[in-house]
């Protein structure tokens, strides 16, 4: 005989924490920590190069093309991404990405191992359930009372 308690339980489990998160996950929990976004498709080669060498160092990225930027954000911040990397000309030529927040906007340039190790840090070191949403990246908590939900927000400190 089969038993399904421990099936039982995990969904019970997933369930609840979909409902607390409202589906906004922590960085550390998120399905998808970062996507990268080429401005143009002469960048997509090191988009390509960029996103296996995220996935090499643990960090669950994808790579979306085949719209405009503006649309590949505005969907990137539907689906709940935290963050975004945008490579344009001038960041492949300086081998960086910028880093956009779902909620704090564009953020600055930063190099790619920079990049990495800020995220793989903040994933790391996340505090119980939503302390590791970005960690050490520099985001300061910031809560809201919206009705019944509390919603949490985060802000982008400054890039050092």
């Amino acid at each position: 005989m089969i038993h399904r308690t421990v099936l039982g339980s995990l969904e019970r489990f997933f369930g609840v924490l979909i409902e607390h998160y409202a589906s906004d996950f922590p960085l550390w929990l998120s399905p998808i920590q970062a996507r990268i976004l080429p401005v143009t498709d002469t960048q997509l080669e090191y988009c390509k190069d960029l996103t296996e060498k995220m996935k090499a160092s643990g960090i669950r990225v994808e790579l979306c093309t085949g719209e405009r930027l503006p649309k590949l954000i505005r969907n990137a911040e539907k689906q709940k991404i935290l963050l975004m990397a945008v490579v344009g000309p001038k960041e492949v030529g300086m081998e960086s990405v910028t880093v956009r927040s779902r909620f704090g906007g564009e953020l600055g340039t930063m190099g790619i191992d920079d990049f990495i190790t800020k995220v793989k840090d903040a994933v790391d070191n996340q505090n119980g359930c939503d302390g590791g949403r970005m960690g050490d990246l520099g985001f300061q908590k910031k809560c809201e009372e919206w009705g019944r939900k509390r919603r949490v927000r985060w802000e982008w400190g400054p890039l050092n």
